[in-house]
């Protein structure tokens, strides 16, 4: 009688125990899927995070190429204007200096005209 009453007693106690177990265990289970919730929860947060800061470098790059481009342009066009006006400075000079030598030249010519001239009358 005792013993049946021991038997009892102890398989409720592991009855007990195992149910005690089977909510531990699903404690734990809720535990680490609310955990890897977060967890995953978390990670979507990063990962946008990550692309928004990802897009935004982007943005500013592409800005920064564009301004890079625009002050490039500017420059080619100042250097272009620089090497225009220049070229016209060279002209304008080669165009004076063609000038003075064929006045000269004409100069020169009348010169030899009249003494031409002169050696003919006398």
């Amino acid at each position: 009688m005792q013993e049946q009453k021991n038997r009892r007693e102890k398989s409720q106690e592991e009855g007990k125990e195992e149910e005690e177990r089977g909510v531990r265990s699903r404690r734990a289970e809720e535990r680490r899927a609310k955990k890897k919730g977060k967890e995953e929860e978390e990670r979507g947060v990063r990962s946008r995070r990550a692309e928004e800061r990802r897009a935004k470098k982007k943005g500013k790059e592409e800005e920064e190429r564009g301004v890079r481009s625009r002050r490039a342009e500017e420059r080619r066009a100042k250097k272009k204007g620089k090497e225009e006006e220049e070229r016209g400075v060279r002209n304008r000079r080669t165009e004076e200096r063609r000038a003075k030598k064929k006045g000269k030249e004409e100069e020169e010519r009348g010169v030899r005209s009249k003494r031409e001239k002169s050696q003919e009358e006398g």
